[in-house]
């Protein structure tokens, strides 16, 4: 009681972190909250393990300058210089590589006139986790499984509910109110850009209007911008 204000807030807050992990349950109920923290932990992490491994395991080697055309000289520098890391290429015959990391991909999502190499990379963003040895199905489910369970233990109908209870959102159904309200202020200027979009890239190729594959977007976007 004799905590100022500041003080009294952070020890509520650890307290109700304690709370949170269960100190409060029986002890049969704590156990398995402990098993639960356990299996969450290990499943997470090689969640984001398999996320990050496959992401580096793609790559996209161009032999062929031509195929460049449209890029920021800056872009195709850094490519070069990462297929000269890999010792990929030579002085003679340069190589240029690209990968799925942010620095390498915007700039081939957003500048290169070669709509099929745009939609390799973006095949390879959807294919992060997925597939082969860095699959991540399995694990969603088993994440999805672990929370729920962990939600009941806590007595709250959902995870949502439970990791929520303590920030502002409070719940899981206010948290998706916020963003069904979002959603609803924001779809028709979206759908007006969306249509505008498809009619720049029509008038410039003078074709007739059709929607945008995922791959075009930023490209088109970057030259509307222009």
């Amino acid at each position: 009681k004799k905590l100022n204000p500041v003080r009294r807030r952070a020890l509520d807050e650890c307290m109700e972190g304690f709370v949170q992990a269960g100190a409060d349950l029986p002890a049969d109920k704590k156990a398995r909250m402990e098993e639960l923290m356990g299996e969450l932990s290990q499943a997470t992490q090689k969640y984001s393990e398999n996320v990050l491994d496959s992401t580096n395991k793609w790559e996209l080697v161009i032999e062929d300058a031509a195929k460049l055309k449209g890029l920021p000289q800056s872009a195709i520098d850094a490519a070069r210089a990462d297929a000269a890391a890999k010792g990929l290429g030579t002085d003679e015959k340069p190589a240029w590589r690209f990968t799925l990391k942010a620095p390498s991909m915007i700039p081939v999502m957003e500048y290169l006139e070669d709509a099929g190499i745009r939609r390799q990379v973006w095949e390879g963003t959807a294919a992060i986790g997925h597939g082969a040895e860095h699959d991540n199905t399995d694990l969603v489910w088993k994440i999805l499984r672990l929370r729920h369970e962990k939600a009941q233990i806590m007595d709250k109908a959902n995870f949502a509910d439970h990791v929520l209870a303590h920030r502002m959102a409070k719940n899981g159904k206010s948290a998706l109110k916020f963003i069904e309200d979002l959603h609803g202020r924001v779809l028709e200027a979206f759908q007006r850009e969306t249509i505008e979009l498809q009619e720049f890239r029509a008038d410039t190729l003078h074709q007739s209007t059709s929607l945008l594959e995922p791959w075009e977007v930023a490209y088109w976007a970057e030259k509307q911008r222009k």
